[in-house]
């Protein structure tokens, strides 16, 4: 496997990766505060993201892998088609997460 690809997939996921771990301390520390909805759709949003962003590390070397393969183009194209649409469902959901913690955050009653 070629490391280098992976190194460089991850050199280009670093500053996402930054990111969500970040939301993911925030959500954490806004969780011990007050126990809410939003906080734990705060969580789950952001995890979902960190994952995405994590499993898309390998994504080139698993490319040029197919690439070199005996796997005719159908077969590797269709291989690369369901790794992306895997990570764009986990995404997808993890912005649903995102939004609903944004919605409930600024829909809940103050008393």
């Amino acid at each position: 496997m070629d490391f280098h690809l992976i190194i460089s997939g991850l050199v280009s996921v670093a500053p996402a990766l930054v990111i969500w771990i970040a939301a993911m301390i925030l959500a954490l520390v806004l969780m011990k505060r007050d126990d809410g909805k939003p906080e734990r759709f705060l969580i789950l949003g952001s995890s979902l993201m960190l994952v995405s962003t994590f499993l898309s590390i390998p994504k080139e070397a698993i490319v040029s892998y197919l690439d070199q393969s005996s796997l005719s183009n159908v077969t590797a194209v269709t291989i690369i088609s369901c790794i992306h649409l895997f990570l764009g469902l986990i995404s997808l959901a993890g912005i649903i997460f995102l939004f609903g913690a944004v919605w409930k955050k600024f829909n809940e009653k103050h008393v």
